[in-house]
C-alpha cells in the first residue's frame, strides 16, 4: 500500500515500533516490562517529528496518520493526546483508522475485553512480558513454506500447508473491541465436505506463508494490557479521555471479513464533523466468513481499487494544514477563551 500511494504522488513514511524489531528468539526481555501504550505513543511522536523535519518548507502543514490493526489503537491514543495541545504544536491533520477499533458499543464485546485484560495482567504478574502468538505464527509459516506436504508437528493429522491455510483463513478470535464472529486474516476457499479452507481467495498461499514466517517480534504484554483495559473501561487510563475533542478529518477503512463495520463506532466518539467510512464488502451477510479479510485489506492486489484508491483520493482532498477546518478553528478559539 505504501508503494501504491507513493506512485500516486503521496509522500509516505512508515513507522517501525521498537518492539517489532526485537528478535523472536530474544530471551532477556526485562527491558520490555514497561513498554505499554504510552511508550508506543511516544515513539509515534518521535517518528512524526522526524518525518516532518525532513519535509522542509512543508513541515508546518502537518501529516496524515494511518493506523492499521493494533497500530490503529496506538493512533487513536496519539490523536487523543494531541487534542489537548494548541494547534501550533499538533502534527496530525487527518486521521485514518484502518480496520481497527478502540472501543465497543456492545456490552458483551466490552465484557470479553475485560476478560482478556485480566488474563493478560495475570501473565504479566507471572513474569511473562511478550505475547507468544507471533512466534507460533512464524513457525507455522516457515513449515508451510519449506515443507508444505510434511506432517505438521503442531497439529497431528494435517500437513504443514493445511495448518497454515486454516490459521490464515478460518475465523479466529476477535481482537478486543471487535464485534465480528467471522473475523479472519485472509479470505479462504472452503471445501464443501470438510468445511475447512483449502486455498486463499485474494493472495497466493506462498505469499501468505511468507507473511506468516516474517511476523515481527511479539507485542509487549503491557501494551496489550493497556489496549484491552481501554476497551474494558475498568481502570482510569488517559488514552481515550479526549476523543471527543479530536476534530481532525477522519477516514475509516474496514474489511467486512476483518474488523469491518464494528470499527465505525470508535469514529463516532470523535468530535470531528468530517468522517468518511469505506467498507470493502464483497459477500452477503450470511457469508462474511468468505469476505475480504483483515490482512487482505493491506496486501491483496485487488485492495488497490477496493480500498487504497479511496485513501489516496481522501488524502488529496484533505490537504489543508493542521487546524484549518471550522471544527478545529472553533475548538482553538474555545481553548483560548478558557472554555
Amino acid at each position: 500500500m505504501a508503494v501504491f500511494l507513493a506512485e500516486r504522488g503521496i509522500d509516505v513514511w512508515g513507522i517501525d515500533l521498537a518492539w517489532s524489531l526485537v528478535p523472536l528468539d530474544e530471551q532477556n526481555l526485562a527491558f520490555m516490562g514497561e513498554w505499554g501504550l504510552q511508550r508506543q505513543v511516544d515513539e509515534v511522536s518521535i517518528a512524526l517529528d522526524l518525518a516532518l523535519s525532513k519535509r522542509g518548507k512543508h513541515k508546518n502543514r502537518g501529516i496524515h496518520l494511518l493506523g492499521y490493526s493494533l497500530g490503529g489503537v496506538i493512533g487513536y491514543a496519539f490523536v487523543n493526546g494531541e487534542a489537548s495541545l494548541p494547534c501550533g504544536r499538533r502534527r496530525v491533520k487527518g486521521w485514518i483508522p484502518f480496520d481497527t477499533s478502540v472501543k465497543a458499543d456492545d456490552p458483551a464485546v466490552t465484557a470479553r475485553a475485560c476478560e482478556m485484560a485480566r488474563a493478560t495482567d495475570a501473565m504479566l504478574a507471572g513474569g511473562i512480558l511478550r505475547d507468544a502468538t507471533n512466534a507460533l505464527a512464524a513457525q507455522v509459516g516457515f513449515l508451510a513454506r519449506t515443507d508444505p506436504d510434511g506432517a505438521s508437528p503442531i497439529f497431528p493429522g494435517f500437513t504443514n500447508r493445511q495448518v497454515a491455510i486454516v490459521v490464515l483463513a478460518l475465523p479466529s478470535p476477535e481482537p478486543p473491541g471487535v464485534d465480528n464472529p467471522a473475523y479472519h486474516l485472509f479470505a479462504g476457499i472452503f471445501d464443501a465436505t470438510t468445511s475447512l479452507p483449502v486455498d486463499l481467495a485474494h493472495v497466493t498461499p506462498s505469499f501468505a506463508f511468507e507473511w506468516l514466517e516474517r511476523f515481527g517480534g511479539g507485542a509487549p504484554l503491557q501494551l496489550l494490557s493497556d489496549a484491552t483495559h481501554v476497551v474494558c473501561g475498568d481502570i482510569e487510563l488517559p488514552f481515550d479521555d479526549s476523543l471527543s475533542s479530536v476534530t481532525t478529518p477522519v477516514l475509516y477503512v474496514g474489511a467486512d471479513g476483518g474488523v469491518g463495520a464494528s470499527g465505525v463506532f470508535s469514529t463516532t466518539l470523535l468530535g470531528s464533523s468530517d468522517v468518511t467510512v469505506t467498507l470493502v464488502d464483497l459477500e452477503p451477510p450470511t457469508s462474511d466468513f468468505l469476505d475480504f479479510g483483515h490482512i487482505d485489506l493491506a496486501t491483496a492486489s485487488s485492495a488497490g481499487f477496493l480500498a487504497w484508491d479511496h485513501v489516496a483520493d481522501w488524502i488529496r482532498s484533505h490537504d489543508d494544514p493542521v487546524c484549518s477546518t471550522g471544527d478545529e478553528k472553533g475548538a482553538a478559539r474555545r481553548r483560548r477563551r478558557g472554555r
